[in-house]
């Protein structure tokens, strides 16, 4: 909250709070970019990235300062304080705040790392999207 990550042609481009260190990413050149209420995510050349506080994990199992997160993605999405993306086989993995099963999982458990979401049939996603503790996948 009180921040975004701006994508411009010279890379992102950061404005707000910086309270978390959520504004690492500035002056990156990404592919897409989410940001939650207090973390950020990167999707660089299929690779996800994090910044920002992980007080629910948010940052799946990530140091906070950029470090991968994991590889071979397509998209990604960032709740207010969960994540998920997509893999290059379409499956959707997700991890953080899950107190409203917002990770795809039965409980209040937070998910540590990225784990994967059961979709009904076993169909692949094509797009995702997050809001404050719900998502949305595309079949």
């Amino acid at each position: 909250q009180y921040y975004t990550l701006v994508k411009t042609g010279g890379g992102l481009v950061g404005l707000g709070s910086d309270k978390y260190g959520q504004l690492g990413a500035a002056g990156r050149t990404v592919g897409q970019v989410a940001c939650g209420w207090t973390h950020s995510l990167t999707l660089e050349e299929g690779v996800v990235r994090a910044w920002g506080r992980d007080n629910y994990s948010q940052l799946g199992g990530g140091a906070g300062d950029g470090r991968p997160v994991c590889e071979g993605v397509t998209r990604l999405a960032a709740g207010s304080e969960h994540s998920l993306f997509i893999t290059l086989e379409g499956k959707v993995l997700a991890w953080g705040w899950n107190e409203h099963g917002n990770c795809g999982r039965a409980g209040e458990e937070d998910v540590p790392r990225p784990a994967p979401v059961s979709l009904p049939g076993g169909v692949a996603a094509s797009s995702i999207w997050a809001g404050a503790a719900h998502n949305f996948a595309l079949t």
